[in-house]
């Protein structure tokens, strides 16, 4: 019978001592291994490795998320930056500078006798029967730099902007509404089975049909304010901010929409959103802001945003400024979480732009 030396691990005929280590192998009591042979073969280590690798993982990516937040509140805090550069050369080409003197009549020619009772010589350039120049409108703003609350329109056809029509420009209709549940279901029901529809963090967005004959049909959506916007190549962005302002306070909701353009009959943009309401009824307000949603809306659909907001008062019911979409902090059912409080945008796109758009889903060659 074979033994096996529990030292070396030498082979031998059964016997006391081993023949290749000498040691007396009944009596041979083997070292624990250490700590460090311990940790390097135990399974929990691989488990904590992984552990902390996917949590540095996670804690770089919200970190990085967070920054970049804190850089989109700051650049919304300043207000409307957008400066459009062809408005503004046109305006130096076609507006001259008051301190500009004008061009000096030419000299009479040489040999030409000049008297007090002749007229002056022709000169072009100041008989303009007085024309005063043309000078480019100003743009004006919803929100000042410095946060000045502007009181929104209420009116669906009442548009802030320059009056722009043509085949190029975009109407874009926002209805700031309270949806109650029953409604909510039916929406994101539709929603979750069109493209582009997403869940993140405290916000729902996605497509829907019809969106007028659903508000016109739906007796559980209640209208805050309703604002309209118009988009030209030159104006391819808008921000406005809507609410109301407690002392030195502004409580309300700033939104910023930027197209990108019409592709095959879909109006392709973005838009951002920053509120600035109380979390608790004695707190200061608290400015957030939600993810950036890029949409592609075709034509007879519209976006709608489902927006978390704190569900508490955050004005005096009986201000005066009480109104739009401030209204709905004192809804019992948005209290009691029966409601949402939800964005619908809607474009009204030119008809050429749609006909193209369909003439190149269907693969119908244009003519030139």
């Amino acid at each position: 019978m074979l033994v096996k030396c529990p030292k070396c691990g030498f082979s031998q005929p059964q016997d006391r001592y081993c023949a290749n280590c000498g040691i007396d192998m009944e009596g041979y009591k083997p070292r624990k291994p250490s700590f460090f042979r311990q940790m390097i073969s135990s399974p929990f280590l691989y488990v904590l490795v992984v552990f902390g690798l996917v949590f540095g993982t996670v804690y770089f990516i919200r970190k990085k998320q967070n920054e970049e937040l804190v850089s989109r509140i700051e650049f919304l805090k300043s207000g409307p930056v957008i400066v459009d550069k062809k408005d503004n050369v046109a305006a130096t080409e076609t507006t001259p500078s008051s301190t500009e003197t004008p061009a000096s009549a030419p000299p009479p020619p040489v040999g030409v006798e000049t008297s007090a009772s002749s007229p002056p010589p022709h000169n072009p350039s100041a008989t303009t029967d007085h024309v005063p120049p043309a000078t480019a409108p100003p743009q004006p703003t919803t929100m000042a730099a410095g946060g000045e609350n502007i009181k929104p329109a209420r009116s669906e056809d009442q548009d802030d902007n320059l009056t722009a029509t043509g085949s190029d420009t975009i109407k874009l209709k926002v209805v700031y509404a309270e949806v109650e549940k029953d409604a909510k279901d039916e929406f994101t029901s539709e929603m979750f089975t069109l493209p582009r529809a997403f869940s993140f963090g405290d916000m729902q967005v996605g497509l829907i049909r019809n969106l007028d004959s659903k508000l016109k049909r739906q007796r559980s959506v209640h209208i805050l304010e309703r604002i309209t916007k118009v988009f030209s190549p030159n104006k391819m962005s808008h921000q406005w901010f809507l609410g109301s302002r407690d002392g030195e306070y502004e409580l309300g909701l700033t939104t910023m929409v930027t197209l990108e353009g019409v592709e095959n009959g879909s109006v392709k943009g973005e838009v951002e959103l920053l509120r600035s309401f109380r979390e608790s009824p004695d707190s200061p307000p608290v400015k957030k802001s939600f993810p950036v949603s890029a949409f592609e809306v075709p034509a007879r659909h519209a976006w709608m945003m489902i927006a978390q907001i704190p569900r508490v008062n955050q004005d005096d019911p009986n201000d005066p400024n009480h109104n739009g979409i401030m209204q709905v902090f004192h809804s019992p059912s948005f209290q009691n979480k029966k409601s949402e409080f939800t964005l619908f945008l809607e474009f009204d796109t030119p008809r050429s732009n749609l006909e193209e758009g369909a003439r190149n889903e269907s693969g119908t060659p244009q003519r030139n």
